[in-house]
């Protein structure tokens, strides 16, 4: 799911369907969180700390600034020790990386100082097992403009983007708060804890995961057992959901997080409903991870509502046009990929759609409200479902994708996306796949 325009509150899916029903889905459809706005506020704080020291913002990659920076000297102003330290951490932060990508952990924790305290190198040290355990195949961090702390201390918020597996992958944006001591050429590390609003699971908890072809599983030692089977599941929905990216172009890698009932509250720092079942979170505006609560997912329900997260996690990658009006669109083609050509009476809705049918005169309608009941919860995923399934039965998969494409990501409205992509008007379309849902409904 996605939410309403940025920033968002956050969206559920719907409720458990009543018993018997096909799926055995009593959970959520899942829940698309938006963490970008929290990293927009950082990088607004970290701006008014730089005007206040006469600095422009700078965004760099650890390998530094272009050119060599100049030695800092009595008197010179603070842009010229900021550029100095800039490039010292940028220089300690590559051999870091050389050292994570090469399974050294000795060197990895080499960047700390000799000040630094047990509780951060030992975050660090879970870190480095996480991100191995995971497979990591590139990594780059981007630390904001630094701030002066104190003396030979300096206050620098790192992004780091880890890529696993493949080393092409869009950036994650995981935030740590990070205090650097650089005494003349060198840099040591004194402070380390990753951003407690949004903490990715690799930066709080020890991991260990399976990889496949599409996807990689993770999750806490604990539940171990558990990746051979979902890490099958996960492949098979990964190969429906890759037929939803626009372009042909899915996801390098489909990142899945199998969390236990501390982890399921922690991770991402979300508040999910109690039944919920999954979630589709937003790490980047080119990233979706998934992250699925373990202790109250049915196993009878995990292959659906991976299909339907990891069509999210594919489709919705890009600056998307945003608005209530988007709702039925964003979800209705997850829900194509989770029903995976099921029967339009497969759907755990179906019962529930009828009266929104009736009452509704487009396809245009909103998602629920948080406090919504049951049965108009399931009914509006219903609806969406049959909205999307309409278009792509009368014009073929392929032009639903891109019909939800020219909407979502190109910000065609509807009005004109259905005449050039469907060659039908926008009234037209309404009227006649609103026919298809009060038919399908009964």
């Amino acid at each position: 799911m996605h939410p309403t325009p940025p920033p968002a509150a956050l969206i559920y899916g719907p409720p458990p369907p009543p018993p018997k029903r096909r799926w055995g889905r009593w959970v959520a459809l899942g829940v698309v969180l938006t963490l970008v706005f929290c990293a927009g506020l950082v990088g607004l704080a970290v701006l008014v700390a730089n005007v206040l020291e006469d600095k422009p913002p700078v965004s760099a990659r650890s390998s530094g600034t272009p050119g060599p920076a100049r030695s800092p000297r009595e008197g010179d102003p603070i842009s010229v020790y900021q550029d100095w330290v800039r490039e010292k951490v940028g220089e300690t932060l590559a051999r870091q990386r050389e050292s994570l990508l090469s399974g050294d952990e000795a060197g990895y924790l080499s960047v700390l100082d000799a000040q630094a305290a047990k509780a951060d190198r030992d975050r660090l040290a879970v870190q480095f097992k996480s991100l191995r355990a995971m497979k990591v195949a590139d990594w780059h961090d981007k630390p904001s403009n630094p701030i002066r702390k104190d003396g030979d201390l300096w206050r620098i918020e790192l992004d780091s983007s880890p890529c696993f597996v493949t080393d092409g992958c869009a950036d994650a944006s995981a935030l740590a708060d990070t205090v650097w001591r650089v005494v003349g050429a060198t840099a040591t590390l004194v402070e380390w804890a990753p951003d407690d609003k949004e903490p990715h699971p690799w930066q709080t908890s020890e991991l260990v995961a399976q990889a496949g072809q599409r996807t990689i599983v993770a999750t806490v030692k604990s539940q171990a057992g558990k990746l051979p089977s979902v890490l099958v599941q996960a492949e098979k929905a990964a190969l429906v959901a890759d037929r939803f990216a626009r372009d042909g172009k899915p996801p390098s890698r489909y990142v899945i997080y199998w969390a236990p009932k501390k982890e399921w509250e922690r991770w991402f720092d979300w508040n999910p409903p109690e039944w919920s079942g999954g979630a589709a979170i937003e790490v980047s505006t080119d990233r979706y991870e998934l992250v699925l609560n373990a202790d109250g997912l049915d196993p009878s329900a995990v292959d659906d509502l991976l299909r339907h997260e990891l069509t999210h996690a594919a489709s919705l990658p890009g600056r998307i046009a945003g608005g209530k009006e988007l709702w039925w669109l964003t979800e209705g083609i997850a829900e194509i990929g989770e029903m995976e050509g099921s029967p339009v009476s497969a759907h755990s809705g179906i019962q529930d759609v009828a009266a929104i049918a009736k009452d509704s005169d487009g396809l245009e309608v909103t998602g629920p409200s948080d406090n919504a009941a049951n049965k108009a919860v399931s009914g509006l995923y219903a609806f969406a479902f049959l909205g999307a399934r309409c278009i792509s039965e009368r014009f073929g998969e392929p032009k639903l994708v891109e019909f939800f494409h020219a909407v979502v990501h190109d910000r065609r409205v509807a009005s004109q996306a259905a005449p050039e992509v469907l060659d039908i008007s926008w009234p037209d379309l309404q009227r006649d796949c609103l026919a298809y849902i009060r038919q399908a409904a009964g």
